[in-house]
């Protein structure tokens, strides 16, 4: 009768196991990419401390800039993943940003790593990449990466 009960217990659990299986504990969490007050201040703040690092990762009076995709980590606080297209009058850049929040610290959008890669066509998407998970591809391949010293 014990081990009936204890495997029946077992049974319980691992159905909430493959019941919850859809959500991956740790893993990126999709975000909506409309933008909001929140959203605009995750790119502001991200563009900016990118911009801050100079060279390839100077942004300058961009035209257009399109959130490709959004996504947030469960990580000692919340990692939001960023990556986005920046139009300039001439070229335009794919940007991925990674800001780390960890509130109970004081720690708000802090920039933890970012990837940039360069076009002189004025648009990557649908020319160059046609979907989020292509143009993030490309960046990954052919841009240029850093993880900024805190």
């Amino acid at each position: 009768m014990k081990s009936i009960v204890l495997f029946g217990l077992l049974c319980l659990q691992l159905n909430c196991l493959f019941v919850h299986a859809d959500v991956l504990v740790g893993g990126d969490k999709e975000q909506p990419v409309e933008i909001t007050s929140d959203l605009k201040l995750l790119v502001n703040d991200g563009l900016r401390q990118a911009n801050a690092l100079g060279g390839d990762f100077k942004i300058s009076e961009p035209k257009e800039i399109i959130v490709m995709r959004y996504a947030t980590q469960v990580v000692a606080g919340i990692l939001s993943k960023l990556l986005m297209e920046v139009r300039f009058s001439q070229g335009s850049k794919l940007v991925s940003v990674e800001l780390w929040d960890q509130p109970w610290t004081g720690k708000y959008h802090q920039l933890t790593k970012t990837c940039v890669y360069t076009s002189d066509s004025d648009t990557f998407y649908p020319s160059q990449c046609d979907s989020a998970t292509n143009c993030g591809q490309l960046l990954q391949q052919k841009g240029t990466c850093q993880q900024p010293s805190t």
